[in-house]
């Protein structure tokens, strides 16, 4: 008999997981960070499959409009799994959407820009240059989100008295 924690390799050695499922949950509830790595994770392996299955059905030359069409289709994935799961936002939606929107179109022209310089500027191929440069503006966005997007409004002085 083995404790709950502790499971056996294939060759037959223990290895001892020291998962503990309270803390867990408290480091997921308390810590917006872990939230948003894992959702913006889920979100861009999301949009990079997406992606990709879109290079793969359609011509690498038109990598311009298969970036426009994963952009739409994530921004509207991401606005709820973040909304929901990372920010546990409960301001008015129609508001943060607009904001959301307006941040994610920021951070389309930053994709844009930056493929357009890896391909045609650098000669990368689309599918290798990609992914880092998505993975490198979604980190930078995790400070737009928190700070501008799902910020937490405080009611004005005058409406507290």
């Amino acid at each position: 008999m083995y404790p709950k924690d502790v499971k056996r390799s294939m060759n037959g050695n223990k290895l001892y997981l020291n998962v503990n499922r309270e803390k867990l949950k408290l480091i997921w509830h308390k810590h917006h960070v872990v939230r948003y790595f894992f959702v913006g994770s889920w979100n861009a392996l999301f949009s990079i499959v997406f992606l990709y299955i879109l290079f793969y059905f359609f011509d690498n030359n038109y990598y311009e409009y298969e970036l426009a069409i994963t952009f739409i289709v994530s921004a509207a994935q991401s606005y709820a799994t973040q909304r929901i799961l990372v920010w546990k936002s409960s301001t008015s939606p129609k508001a943060e959407f607009l904001r959301f929107l307006a941040a994610v179109g920021l951070q389309y022209i930053l994709n844009s820009v930056a493929l357009y310089l890896a391909v045609d500027v650098l000669n990368f191929k689309p599918k290798f240059s990609a992914l880092p440069i998505m993975v490198l503006v979604t980190c930078g966005f995790y400070f737009v989100n928190r700070n501008l997007v799902f910020k937490k409004r405080k009611l004005s002085n005058a409406l507290q008295r």
